[in-house]
Formats: structure tokens, C-alpha cells, sequence
């Protein structure tokens, strides 16, 4: 939680807000009248303050290219960091097979590691999406 903007401890719980509602710029998103939403996350409302999401990256994973950014991250806070509907790990695995996913060669050998801990979740220029320094050991094992 220490390090994570807008996080807070309520009743023995974290919750992790979302930067716009934790400063209480609800005209941000929604409408001043009527509350309203400005417009909605698949016409793009969540690119007004994330312009890098989709990012401009090679491959963009499904849901970020069509901006359903809504069916990983809630929009006012959650118990889980980066505002996510469930843990990462979780959250993968609601689309992603775990036991197709475990005879990989590359996955067999991992113990106690998250997805997130090698590929982005929003997209990569490898269609795998691997961060820099997963790239460069998968690199290694294939030479």
C-alpha cells in the first residue's frame, strides 16, 4: 500500500482509489449536473487522463484494444492495486487457461511468480507481451 497514491486503510482493510475520486475531481468523469458519465470507458473516456492506454506498442492485449478497461479495473477504488476488479494473478486466469498455460517451457519452471512479473498486461512489442528483462531470458533460452 506505502508508495501507492490514493491507498487507504479502512476497518483493517487497503483500498486503492482511483487518482480522480481520491482528489475528488468527479467532473473529470462525470457530468455536473446530473452525474452522469461524460462519456463512457469504450468511447474512450479513460484515455482522456491514460493517452498511453492502448499503449502504442506492436501487440495490444483484447480488452485494452477495444477499451474495455472496465473488465480489469474498477473506477472508484478496490482492495486490490491499480484499482484491479481482483489480485492479478486472478484476474489472468478468468480468460487465460492456468493448466494450458503450465506446460509451457518457459512457465513449467516458475514457482511463485505472477504473470505481471514478465508480461505487461496492456501490450508489448512481442505478441507475448514480455517485459524487457523477461524478454531478454527468453532470448537467452532459445540461443
Amino acid at each position: 500500500m506505502e508508495g501507492e497514491p490514493g491507498a487507504r486503510a479502512k476497518r483493517g482493510k487497503k483500498f486503492y482509489n482511483h487518482p480522480a475520486y481520491w482528489k475528488n475531481l468527479c467532473g473529470e468523469c462525470h457530468e455536473g449536473d446530473g452525474g452522469g458519465l461524460l462519456k463512457t470507458a469504450r468511447e474512450g473516456l479513460c484515455q482522456t487522463c491514460h493517452p498511453d492506454n492502448p499503449p502504442r506498442k506492436k501487440f495490444v492485449h483484447g480488452p485494452v484494444a477495444v477499451n474495455g478497461c472496465l473488465a480489469c479495473h474498477l473506477y472508484h477504488r478496490s482492495e486490490y492495486p491499480k484499482v484491479l476488479v481482483t489480485d492479478a494473478q486472478t484476474l489472468c486466469y478468468q480468460c487465460h487457461v492456468e493448466e494450458e498455460l503450465i506446460t509451457d517451457k518457459h512457465h513449467a519452471t516458475i514457482e511463485e511468480k505472477r504473470c505481471i512479473d514478465c508480461h505487461d498486461a496492456h501490450g508489448g512489442d512481442d505478441r507475448f507481451f514480455l517485459l524487457p528483462e523477461a524478454a531478454a531470458a527468453a532470448a537467452a533460452d532459445s540461443s
